[in-house]
């Protein structure tokens, strides 16, 4: 992986040793910032912080894994119902799409250990016209979106794909980065059977 470094903004964390132990997925990719974001994603429309979307989870191990994995189910059962739904912690309102992606991010963190944040993309209007996504996917307790990740992408079904329009198309998502992240989806108890890969945009 890259260089350890806070994912909740705290202050740069120095490489680990070359004995220090290291995580055994293999390669997530490199840190990077997205390449824009939508002005419904930060605290004021397009100014301020990124804003955290309310139904992201952060998944660490298995109960965790089952936790999202129960999560995603409900999330399926709201998809294209019309109905405002409240965060769970009871506020706002949130529609879910037809067709709505469950969207995912791997995170480092200080110690250089990967961390997955999971959650739908969700539009803040019922006609599904400001959609809340990749960038939002923060896992600090504070609130927040994810400035910079590893590895980004969609979670359909069992199939893991490394589509996201503002990270996962730079040159250092490969087929192998994705097949990794697979790993630590299953390492964590979210089923995954097969991926799709997204080349580079030219």
């Amino acid at each position: 992986m890259s260089e350890a470094q806070s994912c909740c903004g705290g202050a740069a964390a120095s490489a680990a040793s070359p004995t220090a132990p290291q995580p055994s997925i293999g390669d997530l990719g490199t840190l990077r910032a997205p390449t824009h974001l939508k002005p419904q994603e930060t605290a004021q429309p397009g100014s301020g912080p990124i804003r955290q979307d309310p139904f992201a989870m952060t998944v660490t191990d298995t109960k965790s894994g089952a936790a999202a994995t129960a999560a995603v189910a409900t999330w399926r059962s709201w998809a294209g119902d019309g109905k405002a739904h409240a965060a769970p912690d009871g506020t706002g309102a949130y529609y879910f799409a037809a067709n709505f992606p469950v969207n995912y991010v791997i995170l480092e963190t200080g110690d250089g250990l990967p961390v997955i944040v999971i959650g739908p993309e969700v539009s803040l209007a019922a006609d599904g016209s400001t959609p809340i996504g990749h960038p939002t996917l923060g896992a600090c307790q504070g609130g927040g979106g994810a400035p910079v990740v590893l590895t980004a992408g969609e979670l359909d079904g069992t199939t893991l794909t490394n589509h996201s329009g503002r990270f996962d198309y730079g040159p250092s998502i490969t087929q192998d980065v994705l097949a990794n992240a697979a790993k630590l989806f299953n390492c964590v108890g979210i089923q995954v059977t097969q991926t799709k890969y997204y080349p580079p945009k030219s």
